[in-house]
Order: C-alpha cells, then structure tokens, then sequence
C-alpha cells in the first residue's frame, strides 16, 4: 500500500468581518432605530478591496444626509467610530453594546448635521440623500 501525507494549508480567517451574532444583533436594533426614524445601513466588502477592509455599519441620525457613526469589527471586538473626523470614539464586547452605545444617546450626538435644502449656489441633488446601488 502506498503511503498518504497530509499538507495543512494555512486558513485565512477574517477579524474584520461581522460574525452571525453581528449580524442578528444588528437586525434587532434596527427595527430600533426605525422606529426613532434613525438609520442603521450594512456595508458589505467587496470583492476588490484589501485584505483589511472588512463591512461596517454606518449609523444615521433622524435627518441626516451623512452618517454620524461607523461600526465595524476589529480581532475580538466591535469599534464605533466618529464619521465626521475619522476617530475611534469606542471599543465594545459586542454589537449589542456598541449600538446601544450609539442610539440610546450615549454617544456625543450634539454635532449631527440635517439635511438642509438646496441653496441657488449648489445643485439641489447635493442637497438631497440618494439611493446608492442598482435605479430601476
């Protein structure tokens, strides 16, 4: 009889993607945030983009046209930082904590910007939040 060798080969396991209680917990604070009129948007990676970039979650205020927080997954926990400035404000055990951090007020809120209508200086589509993706 022949004899067989068994080669490992080295797995990739991603520490920057959310895991399936991510996502479940997600879920549930987003019928949350519905209901406050806040918005709570996943961002999948894409096929193109670096090894490090994993998904996110960008958290909008009632209102706003830009997102005010970011949430994203780093090794063994979750990471809330500002949109405006690009800072990491919170480091979280877990998705839970992290958006009960972000939408129950926890978070400094006072610098989120509305929409505001267009002035005759600017297009009224730079004014406007659109829909990105597929238009049908």
């Amino acid at each position: 009889m022949a004899s067989a060798s068994v080669v490992p080969l080295a797995a990739y396991v991603a520490t920057n993607r959310f895991t399936l209680h991510d996502r479940i917990e997600l879920q549930r604070w987003t019928l949350v945030a519905c209901e406050r009129g806040d918005r709570l948007v996943l961002h999948e990676r894409l096929e193109g983009d670096p090894s490090d970039v994993g998904n996110f979650v960008a958290v909008y205020a009632q209102g706003c046209c830009w997102a005010s927080w970011g949430l994203s997954r780093r090794q063994d926990g979750i990471v809330a930082w500002d949109s405006v400035s690009g800072l990491d404000r919170g480091r979280f055990q877990s998705m839970h904590d992290a958006l009960s951090w972000v939408l129950d007020g926890k978070a400094d809120t006072a610098r989120r910007t509305p929409c505001r209508a267009a002035s005759r200086d600017e297009p009224e589509a730079m004014a406007r939040p659109r829909r990105l993706g597929r238009q049908s």
